[in-house]
């Protein structure tokens, strides 16, 4: 994954012309592809870890009848 983040570069579009190459240093641009996956990993990582502690409990809803 780090060597996936260290080694992406982009450059920006200027009336058609592609602007200078920057190296991006973290994070994933927007729209990048890995990016829905890295969220469906973190997002199960955390379901798990809320089922595995018994001292987490659903929010209380309340009703105004």
């Amino acid at each position: 994954m780090q060597q996936l983040l260290a080694s992406s570069r982009s450059a920006v579009m200027v009336n058609g012309i592609p602007g200078p190459w920057k190296r991006c240093r973290r994070g994933l641009l927007q729209g990048d592809a890995l990016s829905p996956y890295l969220f469906l990993l973190v997002a199960d990582v955390l379901q798990r870890l809320i089922k595995a502690d018994d001292n987490m409990k659903a929010p209380v809803q309340y009703c105004n009848m």
